[in-house]
């Protein structure tokens, strides 16, 4: 019996506890034969002997569970520090996807004499997926790209880098936007688990033609300020977000417009960051604001037009903190076009 419990002591806690009980059975088996040997001196000596070993276990136990309550209490220190962990993980996480964002999206504007193109991504604290390409095609034309990825943070970042991936690849495969954007979509919906979708607008400029010819897939419309016109026109083709179908419908509700152009129209691709801005009244900022400095700015270069776009709206916003990202693609039709 003695040697199950010194064995199961040396299992349950240690080296240590198991050659106590070893020292504590010895010496209650030695005492006891003090305490009845009949001699008053080993009678008293035995009991406080005894004394002092109960002392010794009692003490003893106390120490492990003690020792028990110190490692419980331990315990709830790393909790706290997975949580801080935690937290940097996700901030590390959320650097990452800028970091990824960033670098997918195009170094320069293109440069081509006919337009004045200014464009620019501003990532919100958590990053989303917004994205948008220029991709010169033969025949001297700009195809646009403009998106916005469903969700936040490095998935997202990973599908807006995933399709570009397609979109580059199928841009040179058909001169008709809607045609390219079924491709991406039969591919988009192959490869990416079912709820994630991406809203987009394709569109190609085609100097020889004059012409701006689009499809629009789910996402805003294009804002247009003719030369000749003192409003902005809505460009909005109907089209489904890619991602929501594995084809039929997709290919049945994309439409794709194709608009002349001349001299001095302006172009204004951008994702529903702007016209979802918030103030601290909860308003949003609007399709109707974002319209309405178009045609006021409508004179200016593609900078100054899109610089006077992020001004309104953070004079709009305040110290309202910018839940999404906001990305502008301003395409001006030079005069001097040769």
């Amino acid at each position: 019996v003695v040697g199950a419990v010194v064995i199961w002591t040396f299992v349950r806690y240690d080296a240590l506890t198991s050659m106590l009980v070893m020292f504590s059975q010895f010496a209650i088996q030695e005492i006891a034969g003090m305490m009845v040997a009949g001699n008053p001196f080993y009678t008293e000596s035995g009991i406080v002997a005894l004394a002092v070993v109960l002392l010794l276990l009692l003490g003893s136990c106390a120490a492990l569970f003690r020792k028990k309550e110190i490692v419980d209490f331990d315990a709830i220190t790393p909790a706290f520090a997975k949580h801080i962990t935690e937290r940097q993980r996700m901030q590390q996480e959320l650097e990452i996807a800028r970091s990824v964002q960033m670098s997918f999206l195009p170094k320069n504007n293109p440069s081509m004499p006919q337009f004045d193109i200014a464009s620019r991504c501003a990532p919100a604290l958590e990053v989303g997926g917004d994205y948008y390409d220029f991709i010169e095609t033969t025949g001297n034309k700009l195809a646009v790209a403009i998106g916005d990825v469903s969700g936040k943070g490095t998935q997202a970042a990973f599908y807006m880098t995933l399709t570009k991936g397609f979109l580059r690849a199928l841009a040179h495969v058909s001169e008709s936007p809607a045609k390219v954007l079924t491709l991406v979509n039969h591919l988009f919906y192959e490869n990416v688990e079912r709820g994630i979708f991406i809203s987009m607008i394709y569109s190609v400029f085609d100097t020889g033609k004059k012409t701006l010819t689009l499809a629009r897939a789910g996402h805003n419309p294009v804002l247009m300020r003719k030369s000749q016109s003192a409003v902005v026109e809505i460009v909005n083709p109907t089209g489904l977000a890619l991602g929501l179908d594995a084809g039929t419908k997709f290919s049945q509700s994309i439409e794709e417009v194709s608009i002349p152009y001349q001299p001095g129209d302006l172009f204004i691709f951008y994702t529903d960051g702007f016209t979802e801005a918030m103030n601290s009244r909860q308003e949003q900022f609007g399709e109707e604001r974002l319209s309405r400095i178009v045609e006021q700015r409508a004179s200016g270069q593609a900078k100054e037009i899109l610089e006077e776009v992020f001004a309104e709206i953070q004079s709009f916003a305040g110290k309202a903190k910018q839940h999404d990202d906001m990305t502008i693609v301003v395409v001006k039709v030079n005069k001097s076009e040769p």
